[in-house]
């Protein structure tokens, strides 16, 4: 390796990294005295080769890599087969470029600032230079190409961080062999948090987390006496969340600052440049324990083995966990979680064995609510099955493997999707799919294009264009069910143009059709001429929805009447429809109580009484107020805070959906009307926390029973109005003195069973109050509190 002048160049460093290889990655050696290097023992693949200063080099010379590029992503690869020999890998280095300046704090006459870090990142986002300011400030970058530069200065990375001032970042263009001096900077000094964090009784709490949730997610932890600072925050109105997970000993509730369990009602803490915001106080909640034994069905224990939970009670929503645990040797334990209900997922991931979920379940659509309360431990065992698997191809009508195809499996007996993390669904590759993790049992599966304009239609095993008619897949336990395969034809289209009040074509209007048996969608924007196309349909009965609220114009959305028939392959053309003025509902949502605080992200739901008419929905602002637009006029029932639809905030919320006015059910909801450009106001709600149960249960000595599980059953449950899954049965597990607590329950009509399986045994299953069926059991009504004292006496 030589410089232009000929000389040689020892000192040089060879940083080869590998592509497509997990071998020769970031290998990195001095050129020699002779300037010459050799790398041996490559593994076959692609390479490129970076020639940089700092590996002990006299001189200043511009990096490059081979051949003579200036990023990695015009560099020359070089490839590597067999014991093939690569020679002449002589690069020529010219002079190199340098940047130096001071960094300064506060003001060009501030402190100097020791230990910041200085980054130049060049072309392609490529690493091109680093140094850490000296303890007068200064920095000094050499070896750089010309160019143009982004130079980072980061105050929290070096070993003498001064951490209260904020990060800057600056463009530079330098030339080859000049120096561009004097390119000072001056980094402003950010805000600071102080606070303590203690229990209910006062105590101080070590080890817990505390984050400003800023865009850096600037986090710490407390110290032994409780308390904490940060400092270098970027000025401005932050959520401040506290929560366990850094060390804390005992199992603690998440919560944000003021003492709120969720983003919802949380308090925004100000931030100022150069100040500190102290006495951002938290008095940490008990949290709530799930643990537990995972076996095989010999009663092995399994190592290594995934188990997730989420208070996202969609079952089809998956790998979205407020918790991950492995088991070592068979066991887990899920602490600092919030009180509440969940679902509770038995190998979220890959494994041998197949997925189960709370209570034995055998998949999601099926899974039951866990219950868990503040400071008790829950335990919940699982015995897991071999897992089966189904295979197949997907070709079209011509016999050609197909690419980029859904397959998704669905529950033979409600037709729902089912979906756990590494089973239940797959994408084709080259026309193969396999699907593992699956429990034994009869599934329906489910072929359509991954595209967003697709040109296949959806169809179910076999050739079946409605899940109803679809043949059900058996597979049994540690077996694979191959040759289900699917043989997709072209889809036929519907198509039409939108237009307004006035005739005028609408540019950026949504359609939607919907076949439900078939499970088959097709969604698109109108173009600036108003028309649409939606390719892709299989053969059915579809039903359109048109809206949006296309630009600035406040159209009412619209269900078209009737539906459309689609033969594939054919196309229904002259689906059109004139959109009319709408209107808009606004409000504002606060919690219940006194004082009542606004709630952020909160999710305002209108569904038109006409079944015809078209709904929408809004998330409300920080300060609680929300606008829904786009309604045809009508009347229409508003829901309050569903959480299916709150897409905006983490974990459940600890207050309950509601209907307008104040009410707990839709069947006692007040109607609203809507009318053409008009903003009907004042839609507000004031919710409540959601209603629970609780009791003990005893045996015929009176002493309590741990390990039995209590059930709400919900009688006639609505279904979600974004899944269509009805609301699934929950499960409290009595404690040792034989206490439970239903938490979360949602608004309506329960009853009680009591049934062994949950750590007890021996008893008989009985349902509230002293009912030997389901039939004969009394109704509990829940709304907006707590039931207390719904006690059983099991008997043998």
């Amino acid at each position: 390796m030589r410089s232009k002048s000929g000389k040689k160049l020892s000192g040089i460093c060879v940083n080869l990294n590998g592509m497509f290889t997990d071998s020769g990655f970031g290998v990195v050696l001095p050129t020699s005295k002779t300037g010459s290097f050799a790398l041996h023992g490559l593994f076959p693949g692609q390479y490129t080769i970076e020639f940089t200063i700092g590996c002990g080099t006299k001189g200043n010379y511009a990096f490059q890599w081979w051949r003579g590029a200036t990023s990695q992503s015009h560099a020359t690869t070089i490839n590597i087969s067999g014991r093939k020999v690569i020679k002449n890998i002589d690069p020529v280095l010219g002079p190199g470029a340098t940047i130096k300046g001071t960094v300064r704090g506060r003001s060009a006459t501030g402190p100097l600032l020791r230990g910041v870090c200085v980054t130049a990142t060049g072309r392609d986002d490529d690493f091109d230079g680093f140094v850490v300011t000296s303890r007068h400030g200064h920095y000094l970058i050499n070896g750089l190409a010309g160019g143009r530069y982004l130079i980072d200065y980061d105050p929290t990375c070096g070993p003498a961080a001064t951490a209260s001032y904020l990060e800057r970042t600056r463009s530079a263009t330098v030339k080859a062999g000049r120096t561009l001096s004097g390119f000072n900077v001056v980094l402003a000094p950010g805000a600071s948090i102080s606070g303590k964090v203690t229990d209910t009784h006062g105590h101080p709490l070590d080890s817990v987390c505390v984050a400003v949730n800023d865009e850096n997610d600037d986090s710490t932890q407390t110290n032994p006496d409780g308390t904490y600072s940060m400092t270098g925050i970027q000025p401005g109105s932050y959520e401040v969340e506290f929560f366990g997970g850094c060390g804390n000993r005992t199992s603690l509730a998440p919560q944000l600052y003021n003492d709120q369990p969720t983003e919802e009602t949380a308090n925004l803490v100000k931030l100022t440049s150069g100040k500190t915001t102290g006495n951002i106080d938290a008095a940490m909640k008990p949290g709530g324990v799930i643990d537990g034994v995972v076996t095989d069905e010999a009663g092995h224990r399994l190592n290594g083995l995934c188990v997730g939970a989420s208070t996202i009670t969609l079952a089809d929503i998956p790998q979205v966990f407020d918790d991950i645990e492995v088991t070592t040797q068979g066991f887990y334990r899920m602490d600092n979680l919030a009180p509440g209900r969940y679902l509770l997922e038995f190998n979220c991931g890959f494994s041998g064995v197949g997925t189960q979920w709370f209570d034995a379940q055998p998949d999601s659509t099926t899974a039951d609510l866990l219950s868990v309360s503040a400071g008790v431990v829950t335990s919940v065992n699982a015995k897991l099955g071999k897992a089966a698997s189904i295979t197949g191809t997907v070709v079209n009508t011509a016999g050609k493997r197909l690419s980029n195809i859904c397959v998704t499996v669905a529950n033979a007996r409600n037709f729902l999707p089912i979906n756990a993390p590494g089973t239940a669904f797959a994408t084709t590759i080259g026309g193969h799919y396999a699907i593992g993790g699956l429990n034994p049992g009869r599934y329906l599966v489910k072929f359509s294009e991954c595209a967003d304009r697709p040109r296949y239609g959806t169809q179910w095993y076999r050739r079946k264009n409605n899940a109803t008619f679809a043949t059900p897949v058996t597979v049994r336990a540690g077996q694979t069910a191959a040759g289900i395969n699917g043989r997709l034809s072209v889809g036929g289209s519907i198509s039409g143009v939108v237009t307004g009040p006035s005739n005028h074509p609408l540019d950026g209007a949504c359609v939607e059709a919907t076949d439900s048996g078939a499970q088959s969608f097709g969604f698109t924007f109108t173009d600036k001429r108003g028309r649409y196309s939606l390719p892709g349909l299989a053969t059915g009965r579809y039903s359109m929805f048109f809206g949006c609220a296309a630009g600035r114009v406040n159209l009412g959305s619209a269900t078209r009447p009737g539906v459309v028939t689609v033969t594939a392959p054919h196309a229904v053309a002259g689906i059109n429809i004139k959109l009319k003025p709408g209107g808009s509902v606004s409000g504002t949502v606060t919690s219940g109580g006194s004082p009542k605080s606004p709630l952020a992200f909160d999710c305002v739901e209108l569904s038109p009484l006409n079944q015809n008419g078209g709904g929408n929905f809004a998330l409300t602002s920080k300060n609680g107020q929300y606008v829904v637009r786009g309604l045809a006029p009508g009347r229409y029932q508003v829901l309050f805070g569903d959480p299916s639809c709150d897409f905006a905030s983490e974990g459940l919320s600890p207050l309950a959906p509601q209907w307008f006015n104040g009410q707990p059910t839709e069947a006692t909801a007040n109607d609203i009307t809507v009318t053409a450009s008009h903003t009907t106001t004042g839609i507000s709600a004031a919710l409540q926390p959601y209603g629970s149960i609780s009791g003990t249960v005893t045996n015929a000595a009176h002493a309590g029973v741990e390990g039995e599980c209590v059930t709400a059953v919900p009688i006639s449950p609505p279904a979600d109005m974004f899944s269509g899954t009805p609301l699934a049965p929950e499960i409290a597990i009595s404690t040792s003195g034989g206490h439970y607590t239903l938490t979360d329950l949602a608004a309506g009509r329960y009853k009680i069973k009591f049934s062994v399986g949950c750590g007890d045994a021996g008893f008989a299953t009985q349902w509230w109050d002293n009912a030997n069926s389901e039939a004969s059991a009394t109704v509990i009504t829940v709304a907006f509190a707590p039931v207390a004292g719904i006690n059983a006496t099991l008997r043998r």
